[in-house]
């Protein structure tokens, strides 16, 4: 369920990304005063899926690593509490 849920999120993430592209080429085309076709947005769709898929691996990468070193802080504590509590207990 857990993976269903990030599949989802992903998902969802992906199609918010592409409309937001999809808006601003429109925001500059009608600026340009260019005419839109779909299969001008439709070839721009494996462009934002590449790019989608950067920005989630670099933030993914940027997360596992932050709790990498959240856990690592924790666990030295942890170890140390122990420790404290061994020698109290003599």
């Amino acid at each position: 369920m857990e993976k269903l849920q990030k599949i989802i999120l992903i998902l969802i993430g992906y199609i918010i990304f592409a409309l937001i592209i999809v808006g601003i080429e429109a925001i500059v085309a009608i600026q340009l005063k260019a005419n839109i076709t779909a299969m001008y947005i439709k070839m721009n769709i494996v462009y934002t899926l590449l790019i989608y898929s950067i920005l989630n691996t670099i933030f993914w990468g940027i997360n596992y690593i932050s709790n990498y070193k959240t856990v690592k802080k924790l666990n030295n504590a942890l170890k140390n509490i122990q420790k404290k509590g061994e020698k109290n207990e003599k």
